[in-house]
């Protein structure tokens, strides 16, 4: 035998070794060598972030509306357009001056009131009568139509008007005979 070299046992066969070279993973430790390392979830972790995500929102949402109350008016006013409610052309002579109703869109159930300065006070004159010499004094176009909640009306006999009311009904007054057909376009602005 030779002294000068040392002969170490082995004591641990190739296939032990290589079942447990196969059972090594990852999350295997040094010390433990077979069990696996679990990975749990700490509860003070979890809420935290889902406290800070509620926060993250919370600020979110107050932001929103605090940008809608400063600039709510502006956006609504600049982005939506106004629109078109009622179109509709009313003449007041239909039949004796050549004049005639279009309803377009919409368009307003409306009649023609004309009133005289008879004796001092004011008086109903029905065209359809045809008094000599007879000056009127008002012709008022009164309209039925729901009211928008924002509205503007645009016509096109803008001389001689005196008012414009709509409480129930739109009420357009002029001064004079209107004798020509008003084009009545009412927005909701």
């Amino acid at each position: 035998m030779d002294t000068t070299s040392i002969e170490i046992p082995n004591t641990i066969t190739d296939d032990e070794e290589d079942v447990n070279l196969d059972n090594i993973t990852e999350n295997t430790t040094l010390r433990n060598e077979n069990y696996s390392k679990v990975k749990t979830q700490d509860w003070k972790k979890l809420c935290c972030k889902a406290l800070a995500i509620l926060i993250a929102v919370i600020v979110f949402l107050a932001i929103l509306m605090r940008s809608w109350s400063d600039y709510g008016t502006y956006i609504t006013q600049h982005v939506f357009p106004p629109k078109v409610y009622s179109i509709s052309t009313q003449c007041q002579y239909e039949s004796s001056h050549g004049g005639y109703k279009q309803d377009f869109f919409n368009a307003p159930k409306c009649s023609w009131l004309n009133q005289v300065n008879h004796e001092g006070r004011l008086v109903e004159y029905n065209h359809t009568l045809h008094y000599e010499n007879v000056d009127i004094d008002y012709s008022i176009l009164s309209c039925q139509l729901e009211k928008p909640s924002n509205w503007f009306a645009q016509f096109n006999a803008r001389n001689h008007l005196v008012n414009i009311s709509w409480d129930d009904n739109l009420v357009l007054n002029y001064t004079g005979n209107l004798t020509r057909c008003l084009e009545l376009v009412i927005w909701s602005i």
